[in-house]
């Protein structure tokens, strides 16, 4: 439950309470063409997904505050406030899909809403017949979903012992 309406999380730990300390948000992005259907780009329908996780990770901090909420300085109170909201994107890069721009968007959204957020993307290879993962460059705040995984696991064993 957020502070205005019940949020569909992919991930929500701990299960038994009822309002978690951490919650973590999926999403697969980007699909080559098949059928009738024409391909999908890694960033297609991006401005809809961002709003959902700038909403819910906001939202979900309000509601364990309740309705007497001061927040002052936006970065001190959401790095303050439970639960800890993650992001993990899984994308496949078309032709003229980069890289750069999954680090960009998500790497906005951790520096104003999120916690932290992981990204694996990849791309066909010039064969056409298999695909190869397209790394992510080393950045601040957006990471390769392996040491965000780790990150969310560390998390929760400290919280647990």
């Amino acid at each position: 439950m957020g502070f205005s309406q019940v949020h569909q999380i992919d991930i929500a730990w701990p299960v038994s309470e009822t309002i978690p300390l951490i919650c973590v948000e999926t999403k697969v992005t980007g699909a080559p063409a098949y059928g009738l259907h024409g391909p999908r780009g890694a960033t297609q329908d991006w401005s809809n997904r961002r709003r959902e996780l700038k909403f819910s990770a906001t939202d979900l901090k309000l509601h364990r505050r309740g309705k007497d909420t001061q927040i002052e300085h936006w970065d001190e109170w959401r790095n303050s406030q439970p639960p800890n909201v993650y992001f993990l994107w899984a994308s496949r890069l078309g032709p003229s899909d980069g890289i750069e721009r999954l680090i960009d968007e998500v790497g906005q959204l951790v520096n104003s809403y999120l916690d932290g957020a992981g990204v694996i993307a990849w791309r066909e290879k010039a064969d056409g017949a298999s695909y190869e993962v397209a790394g992510v460059p080393p950045t601040a705040r957006v990471h390769d979903l392996d040491d965000v995984l780790y990150r969310i696991a560390s998390e929760i064993r400290r919280r647990a012992d």
